[in-house]
């Protein structure tokens, strides 16, 4: 590998890194984002019922987390209704 590509190399892991810490969001975004209580927030992540990122102590949720939750909380209209007879 040349100096060059060693360079582009870490450049483009430092921009990575760069966007992964800036694109953290804490209890207070992500509820007022979502409009629910922090509390509630509290409670999904300590039941692991929703994604979320721990950094040491410290819970923050990423985009993809926040893409995540709102894709597992999905639910599909129901195209017929099935009757008992």
């Amino acid at each position: 590998m040349t100096d060059r590509e060693s360079a582009t190399s870490m450049a483009s892991g430092v921009a990575q890194d760069a966007r992964l810490l800036t694109a953290l969001f804490t209890f207070e975004q992500v509820a007022e984002r979502f409009s629910v209580p922090e509390s509630t927030l509290r409670y999904w992540v300590q039941a692991r019922s929703i994604r979320h990122t721990r950094i040491g102590r410290h819970v923050r949720f990423s985009a993809e987390d926040l893409d995540a939750i709102i894709r597992d909380g999905v639910i599909e209209p129901q195209t017929s209704i099935a009757r008992s007879a």
